[in-house]
Formats: structure tokens, C-alpha cells, sequence
């Protein structure tokens, strides 16, 4: 079924919540960086902010990926967009980072770290930053803590078992020696335009690519069910960006 998955987001415009005002938004909040920065992007997928980063920061920017052709994609829009020279696609696992410390001024990742857990995610980006270096994540978060429809619950607990609410969020930033610079959640409009829009049209094709086959249609319909619980249930959760910066003791 892996083959399926990546069938499913391969070349969407992006592969989670997001939107270039919205990245924007957060880098006006990384002050004080270096003429030329040296940045990480942390599954970076096809590499959307990639571009991004790019283009309002330069610098050297090293878009980390697990997945080979995403950064196929990466490649041919960097060379299209004359960016070749600012970014350099890397073959790796956010769980093994295998970089010296104190290599980057902004470590960035947008929906990726809670491959590794939020907690443990930015502890290991920690010694990778250089003094006052910048943490910036997006990351889904609960916005109650009572009132959570029980399925829900059920779904997310199995998508993402370690997800924290906002404020167990905050306060993990704080006991791993963060700053917080500031958080933010990101627009409705951000799931929908690159993301649930153009994955509805996505599904609707794979469903008659794959009538027939059991397995495909449950895994098709289980993506589907992600859609439809944003369109009923937004109000309990949201992805939102964490500025943070590495505080020196």
C-alpha cells in the first residue's frame, strides 16, 4: 500500500496544510539571521516553502526528504525557479539526523515533525542550531480538551497517537529550552486550496482506477474520511506554526 500512498499526495501542490502568506507569516518572525543563512528543511516533500524560504531568505538551504521523488520535484522547481544554487535536496530520515551541531541558523518543518513526536522532534533539531538559532514547525494540535467527538478521538489517536493540545504544546517548547517567539493557526482556507481541494479530485480518479480492489478503495476511503471530518469538526483541532528560538542558559 505504500505505492497507493504516494499515488494519493505524489504531486499535489502540497502534502499537508499550508500556503505560502502562511510561511511568510512565520519567517517575518525570524529576525536578526545572517546575511547568508544556513537553513534545514525538514521533510520537506515536494518542497513548496522550500521555494519559499528561497526566495525570501537565500542562504543555503539543505531540504531533507525520506521520499526520492519528492525530491525529484524539489529538484526540477528549484532549477526552474533559478534556485539551484540556494537549495540542495538531501536523501534523509528526520529520525536520524546526521549533522554536525551548531550547523544551522533556522531549522524549519512544516507537518513533519510529529513523525518523530513534537517533544522529541524539537529536541533533536536542538544542538543542530547554531546561538539564537530559530525552530520554526507547523504542527496539528488539539484546540479543546473536553469536548472531543469520540470519533474523532478515535481517528487521531491513530494517526497521530502523541498529538498534544496548544498549551501542552507551549509548555513543552518551554522545558526543551525554547524561546517562544510567537504561535499562530493556520487559516481554513490553508487546508483546502493545495491540499483537500485538489486531494478530493485525487480520490474521486483512484476510486475508478482501482473499483474492484478491496484493499485500495478501504485506504482510499480512510484518506477521504480525514477530508470529511475537517468539513464537521474543525473547531477541536487545527495545524498551527511554532516560532521558537534556542535559548542559551
Amino acid at each position: 500500500m505504500d505505492q497507493l500512498f504516494f499515488e494519493i499526495f505524489n504531486d499535489l501542490p502540497r502534502q499537508g496544510p499550508g500556503s505560502h502568506a502562511s510561511t511568510s507569516k512565520a519567517v517575518s518572525m525570524v529576525t536578526n539571521l545572517p546575511d547568508v543563512p544556513h537553513i534545514l528543511d525538514l521533510g520537506c516533500g515536494t518542497g513548496s516553502q522550500t521555494i519559499a524560504l528561497a526566495k525570501l531568505l537565500g542562504g543555503h538551504i539543505i531540504a531533507l526528504d525520506k521520499h526520492q521523488p519528492y525530491l525529484d520535484v524539489l529538484s526540477q522547481q528549484a532549477q526552474k525557479e533559478h534556485l539551484s544554487n540556494v537549495i540542495k535536496p538531501v536523501r534523509g530520515d528526520l529520525l536520524f539526523l546526521d549533522f554536525p551541531d551548531q550547523s544551522f541558523d533556522l531549522i524549519w518543518s512544516e507537518g513533519a515533525i510529529y513523525i518523530a513526536g513534537f517533544k522529541k522532534g524539537i529536541m533533536s533539531c536542538k544542538p543542530l542550531l547554531k546561538k539564537n538559532g530559530y525552530l520554526v514547525v507547523s504542527e496539528i494540535s488539539w484546540t479543546d480538551s473536553v469536548n472531543r467527538p469520540s470519533e474523532l478521538k478515535e481517528f487521531w489517536n491513530k494517526e497521530y497517537p502523541g498529538m498534544k493540545s496548544i498549551q501542552e504544546s507551549l509548555k513543552i517548547i518551554r522545558e526543551s529550552g525554547f524561546e517562544l517567539v510567537h504561535y499562530f493557526p493556520l487559516p481554513e482556507e490553508d487546508w483546502w486550496t493545495h491540499l483537500y481541494h485538489p486531494l478530493n479530485a485525487r480520490l474521486k480518479k483512484l476510486r475508478e482506477k482501482y473499483s474492484g480492489n478491496t484493499e485500495a478503495l478501504e485506504m482510499i476511503e480512510y484518506v477521504q474520511k480525514e477530508i470529511h471530518f475537517r468539513e464537521i469538526y474543525a473547531d477541536h483541532y487545527g495545524y498551527f506554526f511554532y516560532i521558537m528560538k534556542k535559548s542559551e542558559l
